[in-house]
């Protein structure tokens, strides 16, 4: 979340603060692999997902993943090679 502050025109008018709620996009299985979870169900800011590949695949990207603060995720998408 953002938390945006709004300055007040004078003294008399109080501070109001304003949170945001960032949102990232939900994220899906690799093809020979499994997303493990999330630790949350809801894809917020710092929501934390890992991912695994299936025995004989070889992991190429991300294994975890962070919802970062502009809701996009870190990292890059895992891509499990083998084992079709």
């Amino acid at each position: 979340m953002k938390l945006v502050h709004i300055t007040p025109v004078s003294q008399t008018i109080p501070v109001v603060y304003v949170i945001l709620a960032v949102k990232c996009s939900e994220l899906s299985p690799p093809t020979n692999g499994e997303l493990l979870g999330c630790n949350t169900t809801e894809m917020l800011y710092n929501t934390v997902c890992r991912f695994s590949c299936d025995e004989g695949s070889e992991a190429k990207g991300s294994m975890v993943r962070s919802c970062t603060e502009n809701g996009t995720w870190s990292g890059t998408d895992l891509v499990c090679i083998g084992n079709c």
